[in-house]
Order: C-alpha cells, then sequence, then structure tokens
C-alpha cells in the first residue's frame, strides 16, 4: 500500500514560485517592474477566492467569476481554480514574490551600484584609487608608483593613465 506524502504550505508555495518563474517567465527581472503592489494585489485576489472556497461562501463555480476589481493585470492572467489549496499557493508564490521584489529594492537603496574607478592621476597630480579615496601626495619615492592611504594598494601610473 503507498503511503501519501503531503507537501507543507511553505513547500507547495516554494515549488509554485519556482514554477512562475520557470514556466510562466515572471522572473525576478519582470517582478521588479512591479513597483505599485500589483504583485500584492493579485495575491489578494488567489487569496480571497481561497478563503471562499474554505469557507463554502463561494455560490458560483470559481472558473466562471470575473477577475478581482483590484486584479492590476489583463483579464487572461486571472486563472482561478476549482482547487482551493491551488488558490492559496498561488497566493503565496506571489506574495513571495513580492518580498523577494521589496527586499531586492531595499537592498539597492542600502548599497548603490558603485561606478567602477579606474586607477589614475590628473593634471594636478591628485592620485583617484579604485576603492574611490583620492590623495593629493605624489608618487611614491620618486617613482610613477602611488600608494592610497585608504586601502593600502599601490599602483604603479603609467604616462598615459594621467588625464589632463
Amino acid at each position: 500500500m503507498s503511503k501519501l506524502i503531503l507537501r507543507s504550505g511553505a513547500e507547495l508555495i516554494a515549488q509554485e514560485r519556482q514554477r512562475q518563474i520557470s514556466k510562466e517567465g515572471w522572473t525576478p527581472e519582470h517582478d521588479d517592474t512591479h513597483r505599485r503592489g500589483e504583485l500584492a494585489y493579485a495575491a489578494q485576489g488567489y487569496a480571497l477566492l481561497g478563503a471562499a472556497q474554505s469557507g463554502a461562501h463561494l455560490e458560483c463555480d470559481p472558473i466562471e467569476m470575473e477577475q478581482p476589481p483590484f486584479w492590476p493585470w489583463e483579464i487572461k492572467s486571472w486563472k482561478p481554480s476549482k482547487d482551493k489549496i491551488r488558490n492559496l499557493v498561488k497566493a503565496g508564490g506571489l506574495i513571495a514574490a513580492e518580498i523577494d521584489r521589496l527586499q531586492r529594492a531595499k537592498a539597492k537603496e542600502k548599497y548603490p551600484p558603485r561606478p567602477v574607478l579606474i586607477p589614475h592621476v590628473d593634471a594636478n597630480g591628485t592620485f583617484y584609487c579604485q576603492c574611490g579615496a583620492k590623495h593629493d601626495r605624489g608618487p611614491v619615492n620618486g617613482s610613477n608608483s602611488y600608494r592610497c592611504l585608504a586601502c593600502g594598494i599601490t599602483r604603479k601610473i603609467e604616462s598615459k593613465e594621467v588625464q589632463s
């Protein structure tokens, strides 16, 4: 006799999120374009439907239901299921996508991309290191090597790297 193995809600949601990415193409880059809560609104639609199905308050076939008034996208993307768990899992996948999107946005605010810095010396003799520090002192021991006081790197600057 085979034993039925039930997955936890968290496992089902993680699996759904992977399906959304691999089958539907809703990648993190795509999700990042939805900055007005669209993913959470869509999740709300599926969660409310799942709740109504669970409480047996639903008087019609969910497949025939119109999209919720707050549905953020075109009608063809509203795909309710007759299975209440499936609707809740879809909601969970969308919530996971929204949480991930918010965390990526927060990380970008906290750690904005830094420009790539090329070590060089300007026409005034100021050394600009790749770490972002700048130093007004000249080359080390009269050579064409400059030592950054911030990161400690010593960089040989060729004459072509002196910017006028």
